[in-house]
């Protein structure tokens, strides 16, 4: 197991290996770091993590294709009046161009592709950088 945990009061870095199971730590991390940071007021917290869940769930399924040996790494922290996310993987990305919406057509009874939408509309902020290291997502919320 490669599971590598850094938290600070304004900052939470996660490493875990590209399986499900780990994102019970990173729900229970996220939970604990609103806690301390008095943020529980001050967002839609459940918004958020369901954006985190789907980011990490495609980082590990799309990013990593499930492979224990590829880490994934996850960022939490607050920068003025935004919280920061950035989830990383080692895959090559994608077009997002080629993103079907899922409200559409057959979309609708698809099994998949609701993540991206999810998280653009829950977050305040979703933009994506690919490179040779692999891709990033990157979330920002605003917090009220």
């Amino acid at each position: 197991m490669n599971l590598r945990k850094n938290i600070q009061k304004d900052s939470i870095k996660i490493i875990i290996p590209s399986d499900f199971i780990y994102l019970k730590i990173i729900e229970d991390v996220f939970w604990e770091f609103l806690k301390i940071n008095k943020l529980l007021q001050k967002i839609k917290a459940d918004e958020i993590l369901l954006a985190i869940v789907e980011g990490v769930v495609n980082a590990i399924k799309h990013g990593n294709n499930n492979d224990l040996k590829q880490d994934v790494s996850f960022f939490l922290f607050l920068e003025k009046k935004y919280l920061n996310i950035i989830i990383k993987d080692k895959g090559k990305g994608f077009n997002l161009k080629d993103l079907k919406d899922p409200t559409k057509g057959k979309n609708l009874t698809n099994k998949n592709g609701r993540g991206i939408f999810i998280m653009k509309n829950f977050m305040d902020k979703v933009n994506y950088n690919f490179s040779s290291d692999g891709t990033e997502l990157h979330m920002r919320k605003e917090i009220l």
